[in-house]
């Protein structure tokens, strides 16, 4: 849900000093699982919540990656973790929600990612 936070508090706070975002596995058009659970927090990731349709379609000029698993087993399905806006798009096909952390090939290219734009910030 992290990646929705971002996106919502770069609405609320157009001045925040983001250069670049990573998007790891973010249910950016929600999760199904989410109505497995009543938390209030979890009922924001549910498919067409108030919250998701607020970021819908919100404008976005930020670089973005995002790494999306289409066999994610708690973003369902995985490709509710594609993003329109993202800059560069890397699918993960190891079914392991957090493994863009654990992985070293994805952090490398996350590193990466967001190095460029730090030091070649879109105009």
């Amino acid at each position: 849900m992290g990646g929705l936070i971002v996106r919502l508090a770069k609405l609320l706070y157009p001045s925040l000093p983001l250069l670049a975002c990573a998007f790891l596995c973010v249910p950016h058009h929600g999760s199904l699982l989410a109505h497995l659970l009543p938390l209030p927090a979890v009922r924001q990731m549910r498919p067409n919540s108030p919250l998701l349709q607020k970021l819908k379609n919100q404008p976005w000029n930020l670089p973005s990656l995002v790494i999306w698993c289409p066999g994610d087993l708690l973003v369902f399905p995985g490709s509710n973790a594609l993003w329109h806006f993202a800059t560069e798009t890397i699918p993960c096909h190891v079914p392991i929600h957090n493994w863009p952390i654990l992985s070293p090939t994805l952090r490398t290219k996350i590193v990466h990612f967001l190095t460029l734009y730090s030091k070649n910030p879109p105009p």
